[in-house]
């Protein structure tokens, strides 16, 4: 089949042009990469939006899902009509579905409605969303039998050995940064570990933590540590958490109707997600999430010399405090902490039930067979 290139009057590559059949062709024989290469070897400068849809949807069948966004974000500012827009929020709403991101997607899918609610070139977006849905109810439904079961393995965990190991206030505390302290920095022979509270770097060892910090968490001194500490989703996700909590709870001081549109969808799908797992939540939800968070970075950053020992101490004692008022146990910890995990990932990973489900799934078992249940609050 020809693969001719016929340019409009404005320079692009006409719809007649019979490369657009040759590339249907290659796409109905799944030949996905002989289309990527057909649309690079057109000069850029005669790209028309059809042919760059080509080649975005080529990406997506390639799974080469960054590929294909960086083309839409380039793309973005020509769409400028009602099948261009619709097409375009398609093909990033198909990108969040196949990552598992449903969510994501129907927000995607509605507004390709929106753009174009004839339906010009029938994409089928309502039975996109239906699609969606149905597996947003298939995941939750998986994530509340593994709820129930973590729930239950923690209360029986914890209720196993009656007798506690007391703790000075300075190792209670390295424990309550518990996942960070397991965690594995790359050049690094061990984890910082829960025997030294004034643990410090030096060396290759020190520069490899330095670089962890930029690269992870954009921490370079003690101004963006603070910006992170204060900011950052990593470690914050208990705010918003509370503020859905208690509009499950009917104590709500806020409308969620005062929301425009796309934000009491995102707001309500979070709500969603969390009440499958409210239930078996401690009076402090999520919080133990933030806290081990931040005293993991705090020391990282106090043994790669970012902060002095005044800031360190003061800040690892508000946290010692903060948790001490806030929780009552190890066990409602290891909850709170095990599920803030889950609401982590779906919030910093484009709301993906599956992928908090399988983190939750992987971070559940650290807690419940470590030394947390076995030590006395």
């Amino acid at each position: 089949m020809s693969t001719e290139i016929i340019l409009d009057e404005n320079g692009k590559v006409s719809p007649e042009s019979p490369l657009f059949a040759q590339l249907d062709e290659w796409h109905d024989k799944d030949q996905y990469k002989n289309i990527v290469e057909a649309v690079l070897a057109v000069p850029h400068e005669n790209w028309s939006n059809k042919l760059w849809f080509k080649l975005i949807a080529a990406y997506n069948n390639l799974e080469q899902y960054v590929k294909a966004y960086d083309e839409l974000e380039k793309i973005a500012p020509l769409c400028d009509n009602p099948v261009d827009l619709s097409r375009y929020h398609y093909m990033r709403g198909y990108i969040h579905y196949r990552q598992d991101r449903e969510y994501m997607a129907i927000a995607m899918y509605r507004r390709g409605l929106e753009a174009d609610p004839d339906n010009s070139i029938k994409l089928d977006l309502e039975n996109e969303i239906a699609n969606c849905r149905e597996y947003i109810d298939k995941n939750l439904a998986k994530l509340l039998e593994l709820s129930i079961r973590i729930a239950g393995d923690i209360k029986a965990r914890c209720a196993a050995k009656p007798e506690k190991m007391k703790l000075t206030d300075e190792e209670f505390t390295l424990y309550l940064g518990y996942l960070p302290a397991l965690t594995l920095i790359k050049g690094h022979e061990h984890s910082i570990g829960f025997g030294d509270y004034f643990r410090k770097y030096e060396g290759e060892e020190k520069q490899a933590a330095l670089e962890w910090l930029k690269g992870g968490y954009n921490i370079t001194d003690r101004e963006s540590l603070l910006e992170f500490y204060q900011n950052a989703p990593d470690c914050n996700i208990f705010p918003m958490s509370e503020e859905v909590r208690q509009h499950i709870a009917g104590t709500a001081q806020f409308d969620p109707d005062e929301f425009d549109k796309e934000e009491r969808f995102m707001f309500d799908s979070f709500e969603e997600f969390l009440k499958t797992f409210n239930k078996f939540l401690p009076k402090a939800g999520v919080l133990a999430w933030d806290i081990c968070e931040k005293i993991g970075v705090l020391r990282w950053s106090y043994a790669c010399d970012l902060i002095p020992n005044s800031d360190y101490c003061a800040s690892m004692l508000f946290l010692h405090d903060y948790a001490k008022k806030m929780f009552s146990s190890f066990e409602e910890y290891i909850t709170s902490l095990a599920f803030g995990s889950a609401v982590f990932v779906f919030n910093t990973n484009g709301k993906n039930i599956l992928g908090a489900t399988n983190f939750l799934a992987r971070t559940a078992p650290l807690l419940i067979n470590g030394p947390l249940p076995d030590l006395k609050w």
